[in-house]
């Protein structure tokens, strides 16, 4: 074809898509919808459900890359990426190219790393790493020709995709599938990205430009679509969003290694207004590793979602805890993809088989080993305290080699009077969201969950706990050592970014001047930090003291080292 007839090809084109956009509005992108990459190439080589949940585990999206999710948690990622650039890459002393996106990334916890610790061999070799671990991104399509776009979600792996430690507590470039990532911190994040759009949509010009040299590959199908369609959106949303709380999110998430998942499905569901910040939204959790989910019968810190049908808090042995019992779960954990990446609730429904695979090969995972000393003829000691003062609500292990690992949990709810912990989390569960499930029987979240309010919560598996910290349901307590010390837990301490400290085991910190509990000198995080302040809601650091009130320093010690083989 000549040029002319190119041009002449793409002005139809165009007329036909402007008009359309133009009568249709979001209808005509309500349409688009995309598949990763990088999951097609790896689903392509695999046979097994063991081998697809593992694929789907680190690339699937569930159906988030489509244009009701770009309404609240996914995004055109060209557009958020280069006004994030512009903004960032200045004041780090980076140019402003695709090449400094990783060091602005890794400033709000994305990892980016060099190899994958627990990649299943038999699933075949370990997949290439494309962006940060667990952002999942697509080029959507709709029914109309000239409309095309990128777009970039959270996927499973942006959460539960951990840094491994040295043998000195340094954090190293290996990740580990199914260890949460403590440093993750979206709240920064979408701050920062909220304030470069403000910044660049002030200049459309030169920010296409910048796009278009950041992403010179960039079609001209996509470029038309960001200056007819997304930059117009964006600017209308950006007023409102500005006039009715100047802020991106209408939640706090928590920070560095913490969610907010009841305040985001609320939202998805309409309890929570989207015109303004809902300040009383403060249900903070620490993002859990990810072993033995087989043995739990019920989902959440508080114990609050179980499959319909089921019990919430039945005791399980391991020979309960069978592959298809955790792939049950997948009931409950599609509907995660609601709150976490914005998928609306009948898609989510319609994942469950996807999730069972992921559920099916989670089954087989382990944490990592610890990776310091430990004093064996101490741990064992260790082994006796656990058994008398935590397994009754922690679970029982047994010693297989140098691990330990769980063979009967409780599945105990322990009320809130009695554990007495920081309560806002379980009373998030309130009376407009049981209002809300009794009056939408045939809502797919209700048809599949059973979601109640507990007022309690559920004590943790604690496999792999060495490498979770901070601890408490709302990650308040920097290290093992403070929590069985309840009088000496810091009030305030640095979060995000850091090191282990294997005596005190969670993360290496020092009194400062200021009462802030902070690195130690010298020590560069590699996340920027931000610091937990427990005096706020949802931050408090009271709570599981009495099994500590009448140990011994010399039972605590053994027992800190018994966790090391969890």
């Amino acid at each position: 074809m000549s040029d002319h007839g190119r041009v002449v090809r793409r002005m139809m084109a165009a007329a036909l898509v402007l008009s359309a956009v133009c009568g249709l509005g979001c209808a005509a992108l309500g349409r688009m919808r995309g598949t990763s990459p990088e999951l097609r190439a790896e689903l392509g080589t695999h046979r097994t459900s063991h081998d697809s949940g593992l694929a789907r585990f680190m690339f699937d999206d569930f159906g988030a890359l489509d244009t009701h999710a770009l309404e609240t948690f996914a995004t055109p990622w060209k557009l958020y990426s280069t006004a994030l650039l512009m903004a960032e890459a200045p004041r780090l002393g980076l140019h402003i190219d695709a090449g400094s996106l990783q060091p602005i990334l890794e400033q709000y916890g994305f990892l980016f790393p060099d190899s994958i610790g627990n990649w299943d061999p038999a699933a075949g070799p370990v997949p290439r790493i494309v962006g940060p671990l667990g952002l999942t991104r697509a080029k959507i399509h709709g029914v109309l020709p000239g409309l095309q776009l990128e777009v970039a979600n959270t996927g499973c792996t942006s959460c539960h995709g951990g840094v491994l430690y040295d043998a000195a507590g340094e954090p190293t470039r290996t990740a580990w599938l199914g260890l949460p990532n403590t440093s993750l911190d979206l709240d920064a994040y979408a701050a920062a990205v909220f304030t470069a759009l403000v910044g660049g949509m002030k200049d459309q010009r030169r920010l296409l430009a910048t796009m278009r040299h950041v992403y010179p590959q960039m079609s001209w199908a996509e470029r038309f679509t960001y200056e007819h369609v997304v930059f117009p959106r964006v600017r209308r949303q950006l007023r409102i969003i500005i006039a009715a709380r100047n802020r991106a999110l209408v939640f706090d998430s928590g920070g560095p290694g913490i969610s907010n998942g009841v305040a985001a499905l609320k939202f998805q569901l309409g309890l929570i207004p989207g015109n303004g910040f809902a300040t009383n939204e403060r249900a903070f959790v620490s993002i859990p590793d990810l072993s033995s989910r087989g043995f739990r019968t019920s989902l959440l810190c508080d114990g609050a979602d179980a499959v319909r049908g089921d019990r919430h808090f039945v005791p399980v042995e391991r020979v309960g805890a069978t592959a298809e019992q955790e792939a049950r779960l997948a009931d409950i954990v599609a509907f995660f993809t609601v709150g976490t990446a914005g998928n609306d609730p009948a898609t989510a429904e319609r994942m469950i088989p996807r999730f069972r695979e992921v559920m099916r090969a989670l089954y087989r995972y382990e944490a990592p080993p610890f990776p310091g000393p430990v004093d064996t003829a101490l741990a064992a000691r260790g082994a006796g305290v656990f058994d008398s003062r935590c397994a009754g609500c922690h679970g029982s292990y047994a010693l297989q080699g140098s691990r330990a690992r769980l063979h009967r949990y409780p599945n105990r709810l322990v009320p809130a009077n009695v554990i007495g912990t920081d309560s806002v989390r379980w009373m998030a569960i309130d009376d407009a969201v049981l209002g809300w499930t009794s009056k939408h029987p045939e809502h797919p979240f209700v048809r599949r969950v059973d979601a109640i309010r507990t007022n309690g919560y559920v004590p943790p598996i604690l496999t792999g706990v060495w490498a979770t910290a901070p601890y408490l349901h709302n990650g308040s307590v920097p290290t093992l050592w403070d929590l069985m010390h309840p009088e000496n837990r810091p009030a305030k301490f640095e979060l995000g970014g850091h090191r282990l400290d294997f005596r005190r085991m969670g993360i290496a910190l020092e009194p400062g001047s200021d009462g802030v509990w902070r690195y130690p000198g010298g020590y560069r995080p590699f996340s920027r930090p931000m610091v937990f302040d427990c005096s706020q809601p949802g931050r408090s650091n009271h709570g599981h003291e009495l099994p500590f009130s009448d140990m011994s320093e010399s039972d605590k010690l053994a027992l800190l080292e018994y966790l090391k083989r969890l």
